[in-house]
């Protein structure tokens, strides 16, 4: 009887360029007045070629207040709007807190924001974002890094 060396499996881990593959997208969610921001790694095909995203790994959100310099942007009626619209919000979710213990979820307003934005202020609404994009990138390098390594992925800088 011939002695063979057991088939171990072949696990062969993803590489990933921080600086070429991972993204950071963020936009302005319309409805609930906040900006959103996704962590992702882009996928490529078999030629090479880069095709979506392949991952996201991390998702956020901040508030408008965290960044004074949109109020610029922004129609002051809306950030008027906003402040009220939060606050029937809390009630809202206060008054759904008493009913529905322990339910989880956030109930959200079915109202639409009035968003008036000229095309001269949306295209500086996107250059803030690509501002925050790249922001992100390297303030959450570390932590990102970690995460996409505990996914499974080879972190390498660059290509």
């Amino acid at each position: 009887m011939s002695h063979r060396a057991p088939d171990l499996p072949r696990q062969t881990q993803e590489v990933v360029s921080y600086a070429d593959d991972v993204h950071a997208w963020m936009y302005l969610d319309q409805v609930d007045g906040v900006l959103r921001y996704e962590a992702f790694v882009i996928g490529y095909d078999d030629h090479g070629r880069p095709t979506t995203l392949e991952l996201v790994f991390e998702e956020g959100v901040f508030e408008l207040s965290e960044f004074p310099q949109l109020a610029s942007l922004l129609p002051k009626h809306w950030l008027k709007k906003k402040a009220e619209r939060q606050k029937k919000q809390e009630d809202t979710r206060e008054w759904a807190r008493s009913l529905l213990e322990g339910a989880a979820g956030r109930i959200r307003s079915a109202e639409q924001t009035p968003w008036d934005l000229t095309s001269q202020q949306w295209q500086r609404l996107h250059a803030f974002c690509e501002q925050q994009e790249a922001r992100l990138k390297r303030e959450c390098r570390f932590r990102w890094i970690r995460r996409l390594r505990a996914l499974g992925y080879d972190v390498i800088p660059s290509l």
